[in-house]
């Protein structure tokens, strides 16, 4: 194998293997059973995970340096599921888009492990004047975002919060961000 090959491996670790793992534990945070049948209904009538499905697969181009596909997978997740997602956008294991209409994840945003987000999310930079990549939102791991909810610039989400719906949060303003309570405490 030649460098350029190994190299282009670095940029997704495990690669097949570890998209398989990334929807399994996606696919579990929607409570379904991993047979043929649980399977197929999930595919037919959940869009977000569909949505969720073509956002792996557009990273995955993106970290395989396919620049020219990840931009069509882009468009077609607009025009098929109403969800924009820049490709190369941090996400981890776990997503789960409930109604994915509206939702707008832009360039540079992280997202932890076990994040739900509703209808009508946008996650981005607070001024796209700017020609360089600006600050971005950090959601933490266990967030929920509620719908219709705007969160721009170098924004950092707690772990286990809740995003109340039709929030704006910026950075210096984090009031309709509530910490979810331990319930074992």
């Amino acid at each position: 194998m030649s460098k350029k090959n190994k190299r282009s491996f670095e940029n997704c670790p495990g690669c097949v293997t570890g998209h398989v793992k990334l929807l399994l534990h996606d696919l579990s945070r929607l409570n379904v059973r991993v047979n043929a049948k649980s399977l197929l209904r999930t595919w037919l009538f959940h869009p977000g995970f569909r949505s969720v499905v073509s956002v792996r697969i557009m990273n995955h181009a993106y970290a395989k340096q396919r620049f020219r596909l990840a931009l069509l997978l882009r468009t077609r997740n607009i025009s098929k599921y109403g969800i924009d997602v820049f490709p190369g956008c941090r996400i981890e294991s776990g997503l789960r888009i409930e109604h994915p209409v509206g939702i707008v994840i832009g360039r540079g945003v992280v997202i932890g492990k076990n994040v739900t987000l509703m209808a009508g999310v946008v996650l981005g930079q607070r001024d796209l004047r700017a020609q360089i990549l600006g600050p971005s939102p950090v959601l933490g791991n266990e967030v929920t975002v509620a719908s219709h909810v705007c969160i721009y610039g170098a924004v950092s989400i707690p772990e286990g919060s809740f995003v109340r719906s039709k929030a704006l949060v910026t950075e210096n303003d984090l009031t309709q961000v509530v910490k979810a309570i331990n319930k074992g405490n």
